[in-house]
């Protein structure tokens, strides 16, 4: 377990809270309790009227004070060996991470609750013949916008598919997350009608299906967090439909996939373009979108698949594409 998730994680978060809402009682209560203690003593003490008595009195008395007043400090006894484990132990969990939390425990337990009903809840989504798609998809050049099947997802999965989205296509904004999304979906539903695959949720066909890179969206340390913003974007698709191109788009890769001083072909995911009667393979001319043409130009990636270009969804997007429009 990752210090985000142990921070974050609600059974553990519930037990800190129960720790420090006892501790907080003790901090009230043991102070009253001595103090009655005290009273009572002296109460004897006075009634036995003896010296000795009075002297151990005095000394028990201040004993308990003592023992009141730190206990009272536990708290911040607590907040500052925190600190101490935080600065001088190597370990992933920041406490002062989890105490915050506590304070806002009530959210957690919702995101608990709802991963706790994704796992055991079947997933009731009947996903449409190819057929049944075709007749009723209406046409991207007329709409601006393909109308796909739409998918109720909890806060928990919106944002691990928006993570996912962020780290294929995340520089493209809200096109970009719109544009993986969209393509997520097409995925899903091209395998489950060909019954390619069966998952249990859109969340777990993702994880498994071994197409998109690795997201943990319980440990972002050094990626940027989906934001309201993005999160919005892909819940038009998921929620609303709104898909950027037709299901039967099923490809894209990156065309030049990282910056380096000397590329080789592995820093390219598409090694060639046909386009017109032309083989492309320079890899200026690979860059250059012009040598992109919706259903003309063909595609192949250095992963041996060979497909027909759509479009690019945004302008830093990769480009996409299908292999056959079913």
């Amino acid at each position: 377990m990752n210090g985000f998730d142990f921070c974050t994680n609600y059974p553990t978060l519930r037990a800190l809270s129960i720790f420090l809402t006892i501790i907080n009682i003790l901090k009230i209560i043991t102070p009253v309790i001595l103090v009655i203690i005290i009273i009572i003593d002296i109460y004897k003490t006075v009634m036995q009227n003896d010296d000795n008595m009075m002297k151990d009195l005095v000394r028990n008395s201040v004993t308990k004070l003592i023992i009141g007043i730190s206990i009272f400090f536990i708290p911040t006894i607590v907040y500052s060996f925190v600190g101490l484990i935080n600065d001088t132990v190597d370990t992933d969990v920041d406490m002062y991470t989890c105490l915050q939390n506590v304070e806002n425990i009530d959210y957690y337990k919702e995101l608990y609750e709802e991963a706790q009903s994704t796992l055991t809840t079947p997933f009731k989504v009947t996903v449409p013949s190819l057929e049944i798609i075709k007749t009723t998809e209406p046409d991207l050049e007329d709409n601006n916008v393909v109308f796909g099947q739409t998918y109720s997802v909890s806060k928990r999965e919106l944002y691990y598919l928006t993570g996912v989205a962020m780290h294929e296509n995340g520089s493209g904004g809200a096109k970009g997350i719109m544009a993986e999304i969209s393509f997520i979906l097409n995925m899903y539903e091209i395998d489950q009608s060909l019954n390619r695959y069966r998952y249990s949720s859109l969340e777990d066909y993702v994880k498994n299906r071994h197409w998109w890179s690795s997201y943990d969206w319980e440990d972002d340390s050094g990626t940027e967090y989906p934001t309201e913003s993005l999160m919005s974007a892909a819940k038009s698709v998921l929620e609303g439909g709104n898909r950027s191109f037709p299901f039967y788009v099923n490809e894209h890769d990156c065309i030049k996939c990282r910056t380096c001083d000397k590329c080789t072909d592995k820093d390219y995911d598409i090694l060639k373009i046909e386009v017109n009667g032309r083989v492309i393979t320079d890899k200026n001319e690979l860059l250059n979108k012009a040598n992109y043409i919706k259903d003309k130009t063909i595609i192949y990636n250095r992963y041996g698949a060979v497909y027909t270009f759509y479009s690019f969804p945004c302008n830093s997007c990769d480009p996409f594409g299908y292999e056959k429009k079913f």
